[in-house]
């Protein structure tokens, strides 16, 4: 594989050599990290048996494939890994990716999807190189550099890739979708949304996890659940969310949007070196918990200590303005006692 450029500013007209499919670095990354011992218990209660995706049509995949062909000098794989079953272990019938735990409402309906785009899907894009919204297990993957030089807007659309750093692989998809579901689960007024009935199979398998979630950042010294009742809440702003910031039927969060709404949150921030979407990685983060925290990682301390500077930073400026205020105040009793001599005088002088 050639060394590619950063940027170079340069339209791409002969093969490249990217090696779209063999992104070492990240996937061996990856693969380590669903071999750390924090997974087990991930293992030792989700089924994760393997089952056919059922993502694009043959055809669009293959037409999408044929698109960077021009681009690459390696083999093109035209298929979707397998996708894991989140269920329980030795749960009846067929293996899924989802809890069929939600009732058939309007408000259920965006709830459900909004998880599946969130987990399952990558962000999304203007589709000159990067598809809009695709599944995050789709086989050509670009990093950043290799996007911009074969980008070229006023060409033709080619929707062929993902972003790199939004990619994962169906084990740590699983296991993300899993920590997601809890959240979603323990939305103080998430009640509007479930089929209680769908749902009791499934309560000693979520209070589990939710009790493995707990004790995990509690170690931490975080906390992503009400201490009395258990509810969601943005560890960032300590807000309890509610049905209407993570799902609100009647809005649309894109033309609407507002700081209490819910977002993907990460523990450690979207890179190239590994895939971020999965378990033990994700938290519900409010729109403003999200741009507070910024790319800073949610299990270390420094932006709370950042916060605290910059409250520290207010208090002193607000000490000074207040020390300015009284100063100004005792110049302006001088000014006055001064004018009040005066008059006297020229009264005296009379």
């Amino acid at each position: 594989m050639q060394v590619i450029p950063k940027d170079t500013g340069e339209r791409v007209h002969s093969k490249p050599g990217f090696n779209f499919l063999q992104r070492n670095e990240f996937m061996c990354r990856s693969i380590e990290e669903e071999n750390n011992p924090y997974y087990n218990h991930y293992r030792d209660t989700m089924c994760l048996k393997p089952f056919k995706c059922r993502c694009h049509s043959p055809k669009k995949q293959t037409d999408k494939l044929k698109s960077v062909a021009e681009f690459s000098d390696d083999d093109i794989n035209d298929s979707y890994p397998d996708q894991l079953c989140v269920l329980s272990k030795g749960h009846a019938g067929r293996c899924s990716d989802k809890l069929p735990i939600f009732n058939k409402s309007e408000a259920a309906k965006k709830t459900m999807k909004k998880i599946d785009l969130s987990i399952y899907t990558t962000p999304g894009n203007d589709d000159y190189i990067y598809i809009n919204r695709r599944k995050r297990t789709f086989p050509i993957q670009l990093t950043s550099a290799e996007e911009k030089l074969i980008r070229n807007k006023q060409g033709t659309k080619l929707k062929c890739a993902i972003p790199l750093k939004d990619a994962s692989t169906p084990f740590l998809l699983a296991t993300a979708y899993f920590d997601y579901i809890i959240f979603v689960i323990n939305i103080h007024d998430v009640a509007s949304v479930i089929d209680p009935v769908k749902l009791a199979p499934f309560k000693k398998y979520i209070a589990h996890h939710k009790n493995f979630l707990t004790q995990h950042y509690a170690s931490f010294d975080r906390i992503l659940f009400t201490p009395t009742e258990g509810h969601t809440i943005c560890p960032i702003t300590k807000l309890t969310v509610s049905m209407n910031d993570f799902a609100d039927p009647e809005r649309d969060t894109r033309y609407d949007p507002r700081d209490n709404d819910i977002q993907m949150g990460h523990i450690e921030s979207r890179s190239e070196l590994c895939a971020s979407v999965r378990g033990g990685n994700i938290a519900f983060m409010t729109r403003r918990g999200n741009a507070i925290i910024g790319e800073r990682n949610f299990l270390e301390d420094t932006y709370k200590t950042e916060m605290q500077e910059i409250d520290g930073s207010a208090e002193i400026i607000a000490k000074k303005d207040d020390i300015i205020d009284e100063k100004d105040d005792i110049i302006a009793k001088l000014k006055a006692k001064v004018a009040e001599m005066e008059a006297h005088q020229l009264q005296v002088g009379v």
